[in-house]
């Protein structure tokens, strides 16, 4: 008896130990690869059991030939098999944030219609999204990029916005490579909009600047980084008003 109350007791710090190692690796990795969600989701099923070990259990598989399989289980066997196999981070995983439109995209396609600061500026956060190992370039990443490029006159701009406003700017570890903008990329639904909007209201000897994308995102853009920007107080009157303030004429986006 008392060997067993000793082995339940270990499971059960197993679990606990285990579970917070996974909340930690969630904030770390909020948009996990498949091998690292299949990974996540069988140790996590492993540490509720043992979180559940104090509880006796069984399990009892049927096959019916209507439904297949199916399975009874009670105590740590039972909350395995409703994590592993109901697996709601599923939903999560598929729907991030609740933004479905997040396509792949080849910026080779918009590469003619951008200046060369702009280039850059994707190019930094395409790679700052890999170091991160997040599979989509948000816009934060974006944000961070022109933060540490403070490319052509957009510096000018980002002096007047509060700077609890913005995201820090990506730090110098990060390498800026443009061979990585020929690789199919993931962006967010904020700046694959901006990006195809703008470009389509664009001649074929212009070009869209880091200016551009930036005052286009900030004034109609809905994703975290925009919704950062309101909680600061910095709207889309406030953009504008800073825009028409430089004496800026920017490319608008088609509607």
């Amino acid at each position: 008896m008392e060997s067993l109350t000793i082995q339940m007791v270990v499971a059960f710090i197993f679990g606990v130990v285990f579970v917070i190692t996974l909340l930690l690796l969630a904030i770390k990795f909020p948009r996990p690869t498949d091998f690292q969600y299949n990974v996540f989701r069988i140790v996590l099923s492993l540490a509720a059991a043992g979180v559940g070990a104090m509880i006796p259990g069984f399990i009892n598989i049927e096959v019916n030939p209507t439904v297949g399989f199916l399975i009874r289980a009670g105590g740590a066997l039972a909350i395995f098999v409703i994590v592993f196999f109901f697996n709601p981070a599923s939903l999560v995983k598929k729907n991030p944030g609740g933004d479905e439109s997040e396509p792949s995209i080849f910026l080779s396609q918009f590469m003619d219609k951008l200046d060369p600061n702009l280039q850059d500026a994707f190019a930094l956060a395409a790679m700052q999204a890999r170091r991160d190992q997040e599979n989509v370039v948000a816009t934060h990443h974006l944000f961070a990029a022109f933060m540490r490029l403070q490319p052509g006159q957009l510096s000018s701009l980002l002096r007047q916005i509060p700077s609890e406003a913005l995201p820090l700017p990506i730090d110098n570890e990060t390498k800026l490579d443009r061979s990585i903008l020929k690789e199919p990329l993931t962006f967010s639904a904020c700046v694959t909009e901006s990006l195809t909007k703008l470009s389509s209201t664009v001649g074929r000897s212009q070009k869209l600047s880091s200016e551009d994308v930036f005052i286009d995102i900030a004034s109609y853009g809905n994703g975290e980084s925009v919704r950062h920007l309101r909680t600061h107080g910095v709207s889309q009157e406030i953009i504008e008003g800073l825009v028409k303030q430089l004496g800026w004429r920017v490319v608008q986006r088609s509607t």
